[in-house]
């Protein structure tokens, strides 16, 4: 008869999975409230993804730290999720631009990275990660579109006056008419 491994108490946990897993499930009530705070919709299953994508990097004893209410440490971890909503939110209005352009849809990857590129700042020594409130996508698409298809435009200040002038034209000089 075969053991089943998955149910086998031979097999036991790194302390670093527990950790993790402990933290996991602590944290993942909060991204739901930050994201309604941040304006990012998340659909179903994807506040687990936006929370392992924030803590990929956080080291193990940050997320000890965090545990134990360092306040270093949940700062560390929670700019870390608004960094991963942050890139949420622009991968899908990338995906909305693009797929409005007709051009073809990028794979995962290639869309994360260029969320990355498009929330980098414009200074090299600036390195720290984004942390900004998204206005309603919908919104920010139709803005590209309008931009996009009507070329520019000129807005005056209200303080600006437009003049019109209009100038009559004689019908017997401008059209060759008889005069009478």
């Amino acid at each position: 008869m075969t053991i089943d491994p998955a149910h086998s108490s031979a097999i036991t946990r790194h302390p670093a999975a527990t950790l993790y897993d402990r933290f996991f499930v602590t944290a993942l009530p909060e991204v739901a409230i930050v994201a309604a705070h941040k304006n990012v919709y998340l659909g179903t299953g994807e506040a687990e993804h936006v929370l392992r994508y924030a803590l990929k990097d956080i080291p193990r004893k940050t997320l000890k730290l965090a545990l134990q209410n360092n306040v270093k440490a949940c700062w560390t971890t929670s700019f870390a999720l608004d960094h991963a909503l942050d890139v949420l939110a622009m991968m899908r209005l990338i995906a909305y631009s693009e797929a409005v352009c007709q051009k073809p849809l990028l794979g995962d990857g290639l869309l994360v990275e260029k969320a990355e590129e498009c929330l980098k700042r414009e200074f090299a020594n600036d390195k720290a990660p984004t942390c900004a409130v998204w206005r309603d996508p919908v919104e920010d698409v139709t803005n590209f579109i309008r931009g996009a298809f009507t070329g520019p435009t000129i807005t005056l200040p209200d303080t600006a006056a437009v003049r019109a002038t209009v100038q009559s034209i004689q019908a017997n000089s401008a059209f060759g008419g008889a005069s009478g």
